[in-house]
Protein backbone atom coordinates (compact mmCIF):
# COMPACT_ATOMS: atom_id res chain seq x y z
CA UNK A 1 0.00 0.00 0.00
CA UNK A 2 0.95 3.59 -0.53
CA UNK A 3 1.12 5.35 2.82
CA UNK A 4 1.98 8.76 4.19
CA UNK A 5 4.11 9.00 7.30
CA UNK A 6 3.39 11.36 10.18
CA UNK A 7 5.88 12.75 12.71
CA UNK A 8 4.98 14.92 15.71
CA UNK A 9 7.07 16.38 18.53
CA UNK A 10 5.41 18.50 21.21
CA UNK A 11 8.55 20.47 22.00
CA UNK A 12 11.83 20.00 20.20
CA UNK A 13 14.37 22.31 21.82
CA UNK A 14 16.63 20.91 24.55
CA UNK A 15 14.72 17.66 25.12
CA UNK A 16 16.22 14.19 25.59
CA UNK A 17 15.60 10.93 27.45
CA UNK A 18 13.85 7.67 26.63
CA UNK A 19 10.36 9.27 26.53
CA UNK A 20 11.54 11.73 23.89
CA UNK A 21 11.35 10.34 20.39
CA UNK A 22 13.17 12.74 18.07
CA UNK A 23 11.86 13.42 14.57
CA UNK A 24 14.74 11.41 13.09
CA UNK A 25 14.01 8.38 15.29
CA UNK A 26 10.32 8.55 14.39
CA UNK A 27 11.11 8.63 10.67
CA UNK A 28 13.44 5.64 11.01
CA UNK A 29 10.81 3.55 12.81
CA UNK A 30 8.12 4.53 10.31
CA UNK A 31 10.22 3.53 7.29
CA UNK A 32 11.40 0.32 8.93
CA UNK A 33 7.85 -0.79 9.77
CA UNK A 34 6.55 0.15 6.33
CA UNK A 35 9.32 -1.82 4.62
CA UNK A 36 8.76 -4.85 6.87
CA UNK A 37 5.02 -4.81 6.06
CA UNK A 38 5.55 -4.38 2.34
CA UNK A 39 4.24 -0.81 2.17
CA UNK A 40 5.68 2.27 0.49
CA UNK A 41 5.85 5.69 2.10
CA UNK A 42 5.03 8.40 -0.42
CA UNK A 43 5.34 11.49 1.78
CA UNK A 44 6.11 12.29 5.42
CA UNK A 45 4.29 15.09 7.23
CA UNK A 46 5.64 16.82 10.32
CA UNK A 47 4.16 18.84 13.18
CA UNK A 48 6.99 20.13 15.34
CA UNK A 49 6.44 22.01 18.61
CA UNK A 50 2.74 21.12 18.58
CA UNK A 51 1.14 19.09 21.43
CA UNK A 52 -1.01 16.07 20.71
CA UNK A 53 -4.00 17.79 22.30
CA UNK A 54 -3.84 20.52 19.67
CA UNK A 55 -6.76 19.67 17.37
CA UNK A 56 -5.68 21.68 14.33
CA UNK A 57 -2.26 20.25 13.51
CA UNK A 58 -1.50 21.25 9.89
CA UNK A 59 0.72 18.27 9.11
CA UNK A 60 -1.85 15.75 10.33
CA UNK A 61 -4.69 17.56 8.59
CA UNK A 62 -2.74 17.51 5.31
CA UNK A 63 -2.13 13.75 5.69
CA UNK A 64 -5.81 13.06 6.40
CA UNK A 65 -6.89 15.15 3.42
CA UNK A 66 -4.55 13.15 1.14
CA UNK A 67 -6.19 9.92 2.35
CA UNK A 68 -9.66 11.38 1.77
CA UNK A 69 -8.59 12.52 -1.70
CA UNK A 70 -7.44 8.98 -2.56
CA UNK A 71 -3.79 9.98 -3.08
CA UNK A 72 -2.62 7.43 -0.51
CA UNK A 73 -4.25 4.46 1.22
CA UNK A 74 -3.39 5.21 4.81
CA UNK A 75 -1.15 6.74 7.46
CA UNK A 76 1.71 5.30 9.53
CA UNK A 77 3.11 6.70 12.79
CA UNK A 78 5.99 5.65 15.01
CA UNK A 79 3.80 5.43 18.11
CA UNK A 80 0.09 5.94 18.69
CA UNK A 81 0.55 8.94 20.98
CA UNK A 82 2.18 10.72 18.01
CA UNK A 83 -1.20 10.45 16.27
CA UNK A 84 -2.93 12.06 19.26
CA UNK A 85 -3.08 12.02 23.06
CA UNK A 86 -6.80 12.54 23.48
CA UNK A 87 -9.05 9.49 23.00
CA UNK A 88 -11.62 11.80 21.47
CA UNK A 89 -9.10 13.27 19.03
CA UNK A 90 -7.75 9.83 18.10
CA UNK A 91 -11.22 8.41 17.50
CA UNK A 92 -12.38 11.40 15.44
CA UNK A 93 -9.38 11.18 13.13
CA UNK A 94 -9.65 7.38 12.94
CA UNK A 95 -13.24 7.82 11.77
CA UNK A 96 -12.04 10.14 9.00
CA UNK A 97 -9.54 7.50 7.86
CA UNK A 98 -12.15 4.74 8.08
CA UNK A 99 -14.72 6.76 6.12
CA UNK A 100 -12.12 7.22 3.36
CA UNK A 101 -11.46 3.45 3.31
CA UNK A 102 -7.96 4.12 4.62
CA UNK A 103 -5.87 2.42 7.31
CA UNK A 104 -3.75 3.51 10.27
CA UNK A 105 -0.52 1.75 11.24
CA UNK A 106 1.54 2.27 14.39
CA UNK A 107 5.09 0.87 14.49
CA UNK A 108 5.59 0.44 18.25
CA UNK A 109 2.13 -0.95 19.12
CA UNK A 110 1.90 -3.00 15.90
CA UNK A 111 -1.57 -1.58 15.12
CA UNK A 112 -2.95 -2.03 11.60
CA UNK A 113 -6.63 -1.12 11.23
CA UNK A 114 -6.93 -3.20 8.06
CA UNK A 115 -6.75 -6.33 10.29
CA UNK A 116 -9.32 -7.74 12.72
CA UNK A 117 -7.11 -6.74 15.65
CA UNK A 118 -6.88 -3.22 14.26
CA UNK A 119 -10.65 -3.01 13.88
CA UNK A 120 -11.00 -4.20 17.48
CA UNK A 121 -8.71 -1.35 18.49
CA UNK A 122 -10.99 1.04 16.58
CA UNK A 123 -13.99 -0.12 18.60
CA UNK A 124 -12.07 0.18 21.86
CA UNK A 125 -10.96 3.70 20.95
CA UNK A 126 -14.60 4.67 20.42
CA UNK A 127 -15.50 3.38 23.89
CA UNK A 128 -12.63 5.27 25.48
CA UNK A 129 -13.60 8.39 23.57
CA UNK A 130 -17.12 8.24 25.02
CA UNK A 131 -15.69 7.70 28.50
CA UNK A 132 -13.43 10.71 28.08
CA UNK A 133 -16.36 12.86 26.97
CA UNK A 134 -18.24 11.89 30.12
CA UNK A 135 -15.18 12.44 32.27
CA UNK A 136 -14.55 15.93 30.89
CA UNK A 137 -18.19 16.87 31.33
CA UNK A 138 -18.31 15.50 34.89
CA UNK A 139 -15.04 17.22 35.73
CA UNK A 140 -16.39 20.49 34.37
CA UNK A 141 -19.58 20.24 36.44
CA UNK A 142 -17.65 19.22 39.55
CA UNK A 143 -15.10 21.99 39.07
CA UNK A 144 -17.90 24.51 38.61
CA UNK A 145 -19.60 23.35 41.82
CA UNK A 146 -16.33 23.49 43.76
CA UNK A 147 -15.58 26.96 42.42
CA UNK A 148 -18.98 28.30 43.46
CA UNK A 149 -18.64 26.69 46.89
CA UNK A 150 -15.29 28.49 47.33
CA UNK A 151 -17.01 31.75 46.37
CA UNK A 152 -15.26 32.12 43.02
CA UNK A 153 -16.81 34.60 40.59
CA UNK A 154 -17.05 32.45 37.44
CA UNK A 155 -18.12 35.13 34.93
CA UNK A 156 -15.47 36.46 32.58
CA UNK A 157 -16.21 40.06 33.56
CA UNK A 158 -15.52 41.60 36.95
CA UNK A 159 -18.63 43.45 38.18
CA UNK A 160 -18.37 47.21 38.64
CA UNK A 161 -17.46 48.02 42.24
CA UNK A 162 -15.44 44.85 42.77
CA UNK A 163 -11.88 43.63 42.16
CA UNK A 164 -11.13 40.00 41.33
CA UNK A 165 -8.49 38.45 43.57
CA UNK A 166 -5.96 35.81 42.52
CA UNK A 167 -8.16 33.05 43.95
CA UNK A 168 -11.07 34.21 41.77
CA UNK A 169 -13.08 35.70 44.64
CA UNK A 170 -14.26 39.29 44.70
CA UNK A 171 -13.49 42.14 47.06
CA UNK A 172 -14.91 45.65 47.06
CA UNK A 173 -13.10 48.10 44.80
CA UNK A 174 -12.78 51.80 44.12
CA UNK A 175 -16.31 52.28 42.70
CA UNK A 176 -18.24 50.27 45.28
CA UNK A 177 -19.79 53.44 46.72
CA UNK A 178 -21.16 54.38 43.30
CA UNK A 179 -22.83 50.97 42.90
CA UNK A 180 -24.49 51.30 46.31
CA UNK A 181 -25.67 54.79 45.38
CA UNK A 182 -27.10 53.54 42.06
CA UNK A 183 -29.22 50.95 43.91
CA UNK A 184 -30.43 53.56 46.37
CA UNK A 185 -31.38 55.91 43.53
CA UNK A 186 -33.37 53.21 41.77
CA UNK A 187 -35.05 52.14 45.00
CA UNK A 188 -36.06 55.78 45.56
CA UNK A 189 -37.74 55.90 42.13
CA UNK A 190 -35.08 57.48 39.88
CA UNK A 191 -35.32 56.44 36.24
CA UNK A 192 -32.78 54.25 34.48
CA UNK A 193 -31.68 57.26 32.43
CA UNK A 194 -31.15 59.43 35.49
CA UNK A 195 -28.91 56.76 37.02
CA UNK A 196 -27.07 56.23 33.72
CA UNK A 197 -26.40 59.98 33.38
CA UNK A 198 -25.19 60.18 36.99
CA UNK A 199 -22.78 57.24 36.62
CA UNK A 200 -21.42 58.75 33.40
CA UNK A 201 -20.95 62.18 35.01
CA UNK A 202 -19.19 60.57 37.98
CA UNK A 203 -16.68 58.96 35.59
CA UNK A 204 -17.53 55.39 36.63
CA UNK A 205 -16.59 52.94 33.81
CA UNK A 206 -18.94 50.08 32.92
CA UNK A 207 -17.97 46.43 33.42
CA UNK A 208 -16.58 46.48 29.86
CA UNK A 209 -14.61 49.68 30.49
CA UNK A 210 -16.91 52.00 28.52
CA UNK A 211 -17.12 55.59 29.83
CA UNK A 212 -20.81 56.09 29.01
CA UNK A 213 -23.65 54.27 30.74
CA UNK A 214 -26.87 53.37 28.96
CA UNK A 215 -30.27 52.30 30.25
CA UNK A 216 -29.38 48.69 29.36
CA UNK A 217 -26.09 48.69 31.29
CA UNK A 218 -27.76 50.20 34.37
CA UNK A 219 -30.51 47.57 34.24
CA UNK A 220 -27.90 44.82 34.03
CA UNK A 221 -26.09 46.21 37.07
CA UNK A 222 -29.22 46.61 39.21
CA UNK A 223 -30.53 43.11 38.38
CA UNK A 224 -27.24 41.37 39.21
CA UNK A 225 -27.44 39.41 42.47
CA UNK A 226 -23.65 39.44 42.77
CA UNK A 227 -24.11 42.72 44.67
CA UNK A 228 -25.91 40.77 47.41
CA UNK A 229 -22.66 38.93 48.04
CA UNK A 230 -23.64 35.84 46.01
CA UNK A 231 -21.41 33.69 43.84
CA UNK A 232 -23.53 31.75 41.39
CA UNK A 233 -23.48 29.67 38.23
CA UNK A 234 -26.85 28.53 36.98
CA UNK A 235 -28.63 26.82 39.88
CA UNK A 236 -25.49 26.81 42.06
CA UNK A 237 -25.45 29.64 44.61
CA UNK A 238 -23.06 30.54 47.42
CA UNK A 239 -24.30 33.27 49.75
CA UNK A 240 -21.80 35.35 51.67
CA UNK A 241 -19.13 34.66 49.05
CA UNK A 242 -17.89 38.26 49.20
CA UNK A 243 -18.85 41.60 50.69
CA UNK A 244 -22.35 42.71 49.64
CA UNK A 245 -22.67 46.24 48.24
CA UNK A 246 -26.44 46.38 48.81
CA UNK A 247 -28.80 44.84 51.34
CA UNK A 248 -31.65 42.51 50.37
CA UNK A 249 -34.40 45.07 51.06
CA UNK A 250 -32.80 47.75 48.87
CA UNK A 251 -32.11 45.21 46.11
CA UNK A 252 -35.75 44.08 46.12
CA UNK A 253 -37.00 47.67 46.14
CA UNK A 254 -34.70 48.59 43.25
CA UNK A 255 -35.94 45.60 41.25
CA UNK A 256 -39.65 45.79 42.04
CA UNK A 257 -41.90 46.06 38.97
CA UNK A 258 -43.06 49.60 38.34
CA UNK A 259 -46.59 50.46 37.35
CA UNK A 260 -45.17 51.77 34.08
CA UNK A 261 -42.41 50.07 32.14
CA UNK A 262 -39.47 52.29 31.37
CA UNK A 263 -39.04 52.86 27.66
CA UNK A 264 -35.68 53.07 25.90
CA UNK A 265 -35.72 56.87 26.28
CA UNK A 266 -36.09 56.64 30.04
CA UNK A 267 -39.60 58.14 29.90
CA UNK A 268 -42.58 56.24 31.27
CA UNK A 269 -44.13 53.93 28.67
CA UNK A 270 -47.89 53.81 28.31
CA UNK A 271 -50.59 51.30 27.56
CA UNK A 272 -50.69 52.42 23.92
CA UNK A 273 -46.91 52.61 23.29
CA UNK A 274 -46.19 51.41 19.76
CA UNK A 275 -49.92 51.33 18.92
CA UNK A 276 -50.95 54.99 18.96
CA UNK A 277 -49.63 56.92 15.94
CA UNK A 278 -49.67 60.44 14.57
CA UNK A 279 -52.13 60.91 11.68
CA UNK A 280 -49.88 63.64 10.29
CA UNK A 281 -46.84 61.40 9.64
CA UNK A 282 -47.78 57.76 10.57
CA UNK A 283 -44.94 57.52 13.10
CA UNK A 284 -45.59 56.28 16.64
CA UNK A 285 -46.36 58.84 19.31
CA UNK A 286 -43.89 58.90 22.19
CA UNK A 287 -45.07 58.66 25.79
CA UNK A 288 -43.69 61.47 27.92
CA UNK A 289 -44.34 63.58 30.99
CA UNK A 290 -45.81 67.01 30.30
CA UNK A 291 -47.64 69.74 32.18
CA UNK A 292 -51.13 71.15 32.07
CA UNK A 293 -51.66 74.88 31.60
CA UNK A 294 -51.95 75.05 35.39
CA UNK A 295 -48.49 73.51 35.84
CA UNK A 296 -49.56 70.05 36.98
CA UNK A 297 -47.61 67.07 35.64
CA UNK A 298 -49.44 64.64 33.38
CA UNK A 299 -48.65 61.72 31.13
CA UNK A 300 -49.18 62.31 27.45
CA UNK A 301 -48.50 60.91 24.00
CA UNK A 302 -46.73 63.32 21.69
CA UNK A 303 -45.38 63.35 18.12
CA UNK A 304 -41.82 64.52 17.80
CA UNK A 305 -42.01 66.62 14.63
CA UNK A 306 -38.40 66.32 13.44
CA UNK A 307 -37.58 62.85 12.09
CA UNK A 308 -34.98 61.38 9.79
CA UNK A 309 -37.72 61.04 7.17
CA UNK A 310 -38.60 64.73 7.40
CA UNK A 311 -40.76 67.06 9.45
CA UNK A 312 -44.31 66.09 10.45
CA UNK A 313 -46.78 68.62 8.93
CA UNK A 314 -49.36 68.21 11.71
CA UNK A 315 -47.83 66.75 14.92
CA UNK A 316 -50.49 65.39 17.28
CA UNK A 317 -50.52 65.06 21.06
CA UNK A 318 -53.03 64.13 23.75
CA UNK A 319 -53.28 63.53 27.48
CA UNK A 320 -52.73 59.84 28.18
CA UNK A 321 -55.57 59.15 30.62
CA UNK A 322 -58.60 60.13 28.48
CA UNK A 323 -56.98 58.63 25.39
CA UNK A 324 -56.32 55.27 27.07
CA UNK A 325 -59.77 55.27 28.69
CA UNK A 326 -61.51 55.75 25.34
CA UNK A 327 -59.42 53.06 23.58
CA UNK A 328 -60.03 50.55 26.38
CA UNK A 329 -63.75 51.31 26.14
CA UNK A 330 -63.69 50.62 22.39
CA UNK A 331 -61.72 47.44 23.03
CA UNK A 332 -64.31 46.16 25.52
CA UNK A 333 -67.20 47.12 23.25
CA UNK A 334 -65.71 44.77 20.64
CA UNK A 335 -64.10 42.08 22.77
CA UNK A 336 -65.47 42.45 26.31
CA UNK A 337 -67.39 39.20 26.22
CA UNK A 338 -64.23 37.16 25.67
CA UNK A 339 -63.50 34.60 28.39
CA UNK A 340 -60.10 33.08 28.98
CA UNK A 341 -58.50 30.36 31.05
CA UNK A 342 -55.45 31.22 33.10
CA UNK A 343 -52.93 28.60 34.15
CA UNK A 344 -52.88 27.97 37.85
CA UNK A 345 -49.67 28.84 39.64
CA UNK A 346 -48.57 25.61 41.34
CA UNK A 347 -45.36 24.56 43.08
CA UNK A 348 -44.79 22.06 40.26
CA UNK A 349 -45.12 24.70 37.57
CA UNK A 350 -42.89 27.14 39.47
CA UNK A 351 -40.27 24.42 39.88
CA UNK A 352 -40.28 23.59 36.18
CA UNK A 353 -40.04 27.27 35.27
CA UNK A 354 -37.06 27.68 37.59
CA UNK A 355 -35.45 24.59 36.08
CA UNK A 356 -36.08 25.97 32.59
CA UNK A 357 -34.49 29.29 33.52
CA UNK A 358 -31.45 27.45 34.88
CA UNK A 359 -31.25 25.18 31.82
CA UNK A 360 -31.34 28.17 29.48
CA UNK A 361 -28.63 29.88 31.50
CA UNK A 362 -26.51 26.72 31.39
CA UNK A 363 -26.99 26.44 27.63
CA UNK A 364 -25.98 30.07 27.20
CA UNK A 365 -22.87 29.41 29.30
CA UNK A 366 -22.05 26.34 27.19
CA UNK A 367 -22.24 28.42 24.03
CA UNK A 368 -19.56 30.74 25.41
CA UNK A 369 -16.44 30.50 23.26
CA UNK A 370 -14.23 30.09 26.34
CA UNK A 371 -15.80 26.72 27.15
CA UNK A 372 -15.44 25.66 23.53
CA UNK A 373 -11.77 26.56 23.64
CA UNK A 374 -11.28 24.72 26.94
CA UNK A 375 -12.81 21.53 25.53
CA UNK A 376 -10.84 21.53 22.29
CA UNK A 377 -12.82 23.78 19.94
CA UNK A 378 -16.38 24.02 18.65
CA UNK A 379 -16.07 20.80 16.66
CA UNK A 380 -14.62 18.78 19.55
CA UNK A 381 -16.79 15.86 20.63
CA UNK A 382 -16.57 16.88 24.29
CA UNK A 383 -17.87 20.36 23.58
CA UNK A 384 -20.59 19.12 21.23
CA UNK A 385 -21.69 16.61 23.87
CA UNK A 386 -21.94 19.29 26.59
CA UNK A 387 -23.98 21.59 24.35
CA UNK A 388 -26.22 18.71 23.25
CA UNK A 389 -27.02 17.65 26.81
CA UNK A 390 -27.80 21.18 27.91
CA UNK A 391 -30.01 21.78 24.88
CA UNK A 392 -31.82 18.53 25.64
CA UNK A 393 -32.44 19.75 29.20
CA UNK A 394 -34.01 22.95 27.85
CA UNK A 395 -36.21 20.88 25.53
CA UNK A 396 -37.21 18.59 28.40
CA UNK A 397 -38.30 21.50 30.62
CA UNK A 398 -40.23 23.11 27.77
CA UNK A 399 -42.01 19.82 27.08
CA UNK A 400 -42.98 19.52 30.76
CA UNK A 401 -44.46 23.02 30.71
CA UNK A 402 -46.34 22.20 27.50
CA UNK A 403 -47.78 19.08 29.15
CA UNK A 404 -49.00 21.17 32.09
CA UNK A 405 -50.53 23.68 29.69
CA UNK A 406 -52.45 20.89 27.96
CA UNK A 407 -53.71 19.28 31.17
CA UNK A 408 -57.39 20.25 31.52
CA UNK A 409 -57.32 19.38 35.20
CA UNK A 410 -55.00 22.30 35.83
CA UNK A 411 -57.18 24.86 34.05
CA UNK A 412 -59.83 26.69 36.11
CA UNK A 413 -63.17 27.80 34.75
CA UNK A 414 -63.02 30.51 32.09
CA UNK A 415 -62.74 34.06 33.44
CA UNK A 416 -64.13 37.15 31.71
CA UNK A 417 -61.60 39.60 30.33
CA UNK A 418 -63.45 42.51 31.95
CA UNK A 419 -63.16 41.02 35.43
CA UNK A 420 -59.43 40.40 35.16
CA UNK A 421 -58.41 43.58 33.29
CA UNK A 422 -57.32 45.57 36.34
CA UNK A 423 -55.23 42.64 37.60
CA UNK A 424 -53.25 42.45 34.36
CA UNK A 425 -49.79 44.00 34.11
CA UNK A 426 -49.40 47.02 31.84
CA UNK A 427 -47.44 44.95 29.33
CA UNK A 428 -50.25 42.36 29.23
CA UNK A 429 -52.89 45.03 28.67
CA UNK A 430 -50.80 46.55 25.88
CA UNK A 431 -50.30 43.12 24.28
CA UNK A 432 -54.06 42.46 24.25
CA UNK A 433 -54.86 45.83 22.70
CA UNK A 434 -52.04 45.36 20.20
CA UNK A 435 -53.49 41.99 19.18
CA UNK A 436 -56.83 43.68 18.42
CA UNK A 437 -55.55 46.79 16.65
CA UNK A 438 -52.68 47.13 14.21
CA UNK A 439 -52.62 50.90 14.74
CA UNK A 440 -54.64 53.75 16.21
CA UNK A 441 -54.16 57.15 14.56
CA UNK A 442 -54.56 60.45 16.40
CA UNK A 443 -54.79 63.74 14.49
CA UNK A 444 -53.88 67.16 15.79
CA UNK A 445 -56.64 68.92 17.77
CA UNK A 446 -58.50 71.69 16.00
CA UNK A 447 -59.48 73.33 19.29
CA UNK A 448 -58.37 73.00 22.92
CA UNK A 449 -61.61 71.31 23.95
CA UNK A 450 -62.09 68.95 21.01
CA UNK A 451 -62.93 65.46 22.38
CA UNK A 452 -60.19 62.91 21.87
CA UNK A 453 -62.78 60.46 20.47
CA UNK A 454 -63.31 62.75 17.46
CA UNK A 455 -59.59 62.71 16.68
CA UNK A 456 -59.06 58.95 16.51
CA UNK A 457 -59.24 56.26 13.85
CA UNK A 458 -58.80 52.63 14.91
CA UNK A 459 -57.52 49.99 12.49
CA UNK A 460 -58.28 46.43 13.54
CA UNK A 461 -55.81 43.62 12.92
CA UNK A 462 -54.94 43.28 9.25
CA UNK A 463 -56.53 46.57 8.13
CA UNK A 464 -53.86 49.20 8.82
CA UNK A 465 -52.15 51.11 5.99
CA UNK A 466 -48.38 50.70 5.48
CA UNK A 467 -46.56 51.75 8.65
CA UNK A 468 -43.00 53.03 9.12
CA UNK A 469 -40.73 50.33 10.52
CA UNK A 470 -38.56 51.11 13.51
CA UNK A 471 -34.90 51.29 12.53
CA UNK A 472 -35.68 52.05 8.90
CA UNK A 473 -35.85 55.53 7.42
CA UNK A 474 -39.46 55.31 6.25
CA UNK A 475 -41.34 58.32 4.91
CA UNK A 476 -43.84 60.92 6.05
CA UNK A 477 -47.33 59.66 5.19
CA UNK A 478 -50.54 61.21 6.52
CA UNK A 479 -53.67 59.23 7.37
CA UNK A 480 -57.20 60.59 7.07
CA UNK A 481 -58.97 60.41 10.41
CA UNK A 482 -62.20 62.32 9.59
Amino acid sequence: MKLDGYVRVSRVGGRSGERFISPDVQRERIHAQAKASGHRIVKTHEDLDLPGTHSERPGLQAALERIEAGKVEGLIVARLDRFGRSAIDIHRNLERIKDADGVLLSAVEGIDTSTSIGRFFLAISAAFAELEIERISENWQAARARAVERGVHISGHTPVGYLRQEDGRLRSGAHSHAVTQAFQMRAAGDSWKQIADWLTEEGIPTAHGAPNWTIATVRTLVRNRVYLGEARSGDLVKTGAHKALVDEETWQQANRPRGLRMASTGNAAGMLSGIIRCAGCSFALKPSMGKTRHGKRRREYRCRPDKAAGRCPAPASASALPLEKFVVGQFFDAYGDIHARYHQRTDERSGIERALTTARAELAAALDERLAEALGGESADAYVSVVRRRREEVDRCEEQLAELDDDPALLPDPTSLRSTWEALALQEQRALIGSAYDAIFLRRARSPREPVADRLRLFTAGTAPPLPIRGQRGEIRSVDVD
